[in-house]
């Protein structure tokens, strides 16, 4: 019998051989693991040797690897080790990892949750398929800037259960769109994209979407609510309920698409919550469509907030009622907030040569003993050396201390002499001052200085008045020109430095537990609050002396000064509400300070008004029972609107075989009431049954077509039609977004035919009907140019080409006809 060759080995789990146990080309082997590895040689390119997996491939730090003979065990960091399902290598990626899933049916425990900048990406399109174990449950949730590319859904689940969706459990600021790219979906009865605007925060509450096929029968394409909004090019939907359905101010774009068969193609739905309310300044008369508005709003200051980093949701109380609805976009400025982010531990490395220096003339080096305590932002400098150096010593403050909140000048009064002469420093302890303040009428006292407060924590020159007194700059009141009123004073609150340093930038060298100690960094840097700041020193040893640098404190929020990021969640009171900011893995303490206002750049097209109350006009007319004998067109019978302005509605019927069959509107009318009752009274017939019919009314709402930017908080919009009734000063005007679909070169066919894949066919007896490719309710607005299965073209309603018998038809082609040829027409024709 031969000798069997024996090659280096181990049976431990994920051990390997090091360099130098090795040589080049040798191989060896874990049993555990079932790998080979060799050494390899690059020093030709110059790169160092290295112990190397072979056969299964090499691991990779950015990709994770889903198998149908995966197991999930498996690290995923290659294909030979790769994860059995879907989930599992989600549950292991983080930003800007690729999961990649080869050929194969996933039956997986949804929902599945994609973290964001992780694209999720399948071999093929036909040959990647995922099913979802839960009906009851969305099969994929979205992050910002996460991908979803060549994989099929497929299986069967509840009604509503979507596809994609935001995360409900987890609210996160987008900063850039999921994007939908190369899939199908086939879930019967689901959401194929819900593009829920409540599940995201910030501006873009978005979606992106290329190629995605929607044959998930009974169900709709993509749903935009809550303000949502989606960019969809190239998307197929067949026998859906509604391809695209856009409500409560969702909205999208739509390219190069098309809606096959199903109910109804695309469904624009009512308008979205007031954002904010305009005041008419200036009063109108009948058959205006310019207005003058005042929508200026008052900023509040923030009492107090409690953050949950968990949910994102953070709830504010204002020192005075708010004024919010839900819905309603808010800027969040200056609130302060502690944080542990930043308390890392700090090693000493060392120090350059004479880079502390002392209001003395003297320079000194940091040396070993120098410690950083970031919690309480305590530097210890330790210079080796006697220094001689004094702590500051307390002050206490008394009345007549007071605040200037116009110039920021600070009086303070002390209860002895304080000794301070111009150019020293002091500093306030953080609350060492109560005062009370106009802005909320003198109703609470609050502290000062607040961690929000620009000279928080910093040493501030002086400038003595008499023996007892000086003046500090503490910077003007952001807040507005409130007076102050001093209630009371922390006994020795005020630190006198009767020393002070600066550090140079860079003095110091620290490692950081934030990297493992991985690299030095300096100390100070150009972004760290010590940077060409007056250091008061505050307590002394022989050695060393203590100074304080900062905690780690932050704004949670962006200044809103590029249109507002938050939306009110829940109004809680009068002076609370709640508005998810985003979740954050660190824990945030409110100290003070903040401000809300409302957010109002300027009106824009897409957003919908009414003028003190909201009027109704009739939509369609529904017949409820066709009757029989008639022999001619019977009149039909609108009732008349309650408004004295208002324009009367009428409707033509249609009659097949003595039965009507529908009312055409000829006039939808206008100066409907919500509360008012609208009855459709049909003509009897001859002989026969009297047809009845009921009326479908819409809420008559009018767009902004243009607006000037605020000045003073006025502006001045044009509406897209003429408001027939007079409006007088002070009439209120609500802003809100329009349900609206953006469609161009879309494709209908067949649609009105149901969502049964079979009977919908033309070859079973399907009947398109027309009036189902647009379905606008409640204000909801599409605007489209299409064409349809015989090839009829039209630019919405105004204009339609009819390809067979080549006649132009349309309201908008009728009016301008009239207006624009018919003079020409009659200056071509002589006498």
């Amino acid at each position: 019998m031969a000798t069997p060759i024996r090659i280096k080995r181990s049976a431990v789990p994920d051990k390997r051989p090091q360099t130098t146990d090795l040589q080049v080309g040798e191989l060896a082997l874990n049993t555990y693991d079932a790998e080979l590895v060799t050494l390899r040689d690059r020093s030709a390119v110059g790169i160092a040797t290295e112990v190397v997996r072979i056969g299964a491939g090499v691991t990779v730090t950015n990709i994770i690897y889903v198998t149908k003979d995966g197991n999930d065990n498996n690290t995923g960091l290659k294909l030979g080790d790769a994860k059995g399902t879907v989930k599992a290598a989600i549950g292991i990626a983080s930003d800007g990892d690729v999961v990649k899933v080869s050929a194969g049916v996933y039956v997986e425990n949804n929902p599945i949750a994609i973290p964001k900048q992780v694209s999720l990406v399948g071999d093929s399109l036909r040959e990647v398929t995922i099913t979802p174990q839960n009906a009851d449950q969305d099969l994929f949730y979205v992050g910002p800037g996460s991908m979803l590319q060549e994989l099929t859904f497929s299986g069967t689940v509840n009604s509503g259960v979507s596809a994609i969706a935001f995360n409900p459990n987890k609210i996160e600021y987008g900063n850039q769109s999921p994007y939908i790219r190369f899939c199908t979906n086939k879930l019967t009865n689901s959401i194929g994209m819900k593009v829920d605007g409540s599940k995201s925060i910030g501006p873009f509450r978005s979606m992106v979407t290329d190629s995605y096929t929607q044959y998930n029968a009974n169900g709709i394409g993509v749903s935009l609510s809550n303000e949502g909004y989606a960019q969809i090019v190239s998307m197929f939907t067949m026998n859906l309920d509604v391809g695209i359905a856009a409500n409560s101010g969702g909205q999208c774009d739509v390219t190069n698409s098309n809606s096959s068969f199903g109910n109804f193609g695309m469904r624009a739905d009512g308008v979205g919550r007031t954002k904010y309310t305009g005041i008419v300044t200036s009063s109108q008369v009948a058959s205006k469509t310019d207005f003058v508005l005042d929508l200026n709003t008052p900023t509040f200051s923030v009492f107090d907030a409690t953050y949950d980093g968990t949910t994102g949701l953070t709830t504010i109380t204002t020192y005075t009622p708010h004024g919010l609805e839900v819905g309603m976009g808010v800027t969040l400025s200056k609130l302060g907030f502690t944080c542990s982010y930043g308390d890392y531990s700090h090693i000493f490395v060392s120090g350059i040569s004479t880079g502390i220096t002392v209001n003395t003339g003297a320079a000194y080096t940091a040396g070993a003993g120098t410690t950083y305590t970031a919690s309480t932002g305590e530097l210890v400098i330790d210079v080796g050396t006697a220094h001689g150096l004094s702590a500051a010593t307390n002050l206490s403050a008394v009345s007549p201390t007071n605040y200037i909140p116009s110039t920021g000048i600070f009086n303070v009064t002390t209860n002895t002499n304080h000794g301070l002469s111009a150019g020293d420093f002091v500093k306030f302890e953080e609350g060492s001052f109560k005062f009370e303040c106009s802005k909320d009428n003198r109703a609470t006292q609050h502290d000062y200085p607040r961690i929000s407060d620009p000279f928080y924590n910093k040493w501030l020159e002086v400038t003595p008045n008499s023996a007892s007194s000086f003046t500090v700059n503490v910077g003007a009141s952001s807040g507005g020109d409130y007076t102050h009123y001093f209630i009371s004073a922390t006994p020795n609150g005020i630190k006198k430095a009767i020393n002070t340093i600066g550090i140079a930038t860079g003095a110091i060298t620290f490692t950081c537990s934030k990297d493992n100690y991985a690299t030095l960094h300096p100390y100070p840097r150009t972004t760290d609050p010590a940077h060409n700041a007056t250091l008061g020193i505050e307590a002394v040893t022989t050695n060393s002396f203590t100074v304080n640098v900062g905690t780690s404190t932050h704004d949670i929020t962006p200044s809103g000064v590029n249109g507002y990021i938050f939306e009110v969640n829940e109004v809680i009171g009068i002076t609370t509400f709640s508005t998810f900011v985003g979740p954050n893995k660190y824990p945030h303490n409110y100290v003070s300070g903040g401000s809300v206002k409302l957010d109002i750049i300027r009106p824009f097209d897409g957003q919908a008004v009414y003028f003190d109350g909201l009027f109704q006009q009739v939509q369609k007319i529904n017949i409820t029972n066709g009757g029989s004998g008639y022999t001619s067109i019977p009149l039909v019978t609108i009732t008349d609107p309650s408004e004295p302005w208002g324009i009367k509605a009428s409707g033509i019927a249609e009659l097949t075989n003595g039965i009507v069959t529908a009312i055409n509107i000829a006039s939808n009318g206008r100066g409907f009431t919500s509360t008012q009752s609208v009855n459709v009274t049909i003509a009897d017939p001859p002989s026969g049954t009297t047809a009845t019919a009921n009326a479908v009314m819409t809420d008559d709402y009018y767009l902004i077509t243009k607006s000037t930017p605020l000045s003073s908080g006025i502006s001045t919009v044009t509406v897209n039609q003429a408001v027939p009734y007079a409006v007088g000063v002070g009439s209120t005007v609500p802003f809100l977004k329009q349900s609206r679909i953006l469609a161009s070169s879309h494709s209908f066919e067949y649609i009105g035919t149901g969502v049964d894949p079979l009977t919908s066919l033309p070859s079973r007896g399907a009947v398109p009907i027309q009036d189902n490719e647009i379905d606008d309710r409640n204000g909801g607005i599409t605007i489209f140019t299409s064409t349809d299965q015989t090839g009829n073209f039209r630019i919405g309603d105004g204009v339609i080409i009819n390809q067979q018998d080549g006649t132009i038809t349309g309201d908008s082609y009728t009016k301008s006809l009239f207006s624009t040829m018919t003079p020409f027409i009659l200056a071509l024709g002589g006498d």
